[in-house]
């Protein structure tokens, strides 16, 4: 009996901890969901200022992957591989991190300012938010 009450006590902790993560996680979901309620956008700058971030569009691409259309995938986001290769290089060679991150951030910056330079404000996924915070002010 004892043995069981001094399990008990010792795992407090980590079933506290375990608990105020997955509550955590589900009050973040459900802020989220009033945010994109709010503005239209669960990303920050986008709902915020209005303006598409240099990853806008990546999770709508990778869903078209998983739905076996890549051009489609390719049009909302050229660079939706890029994660995942990203991941692979680091769990395989992680004395470069610093080498793969700059690439992948140049190859993500570059990617935006073009994105911009001939989407914005016309095509989706670089439309300009409308029911953004900033326009609403």
């Amino acid at each position: 009996m004892l043995y069981i009450v001094a399990s008990i006590v010792s795992n407090t902790p980590k079933m506290l901890r375990n608990s105020l993560i997955v509550i955590g996680i589900f009050i973040i979901f459900l802020l989220m969901k009033k945010f994109s309620s709010i503005t239209g956008s669960i990303c920050l700058i986008r709902g915020v200022i209005g303006v598409p971030c240099p990853s806008c569009g990546m999770s709508r691409a990778i869903t078209e992957v998983i739905n076996g259309d890549i051009i489609k995938a390719f049009k909302f986001h050229p660079l939706f591989w890029l994660p995942f290769v990203v991941m692979f290089f680091l769990i395989l060679k992680r004395k470069y991190f610093k080498f793969i991150l700059i690439i992948a951030i140049t190859l993500l910056m570059t990617v935006y300012i073009l994105r911009m330079s001939f989407l914005f404000p016309n095509v989706e996924p670089m439309k300009y938010n409308e029911k953004a915070i900033f326009n609403q002010l």
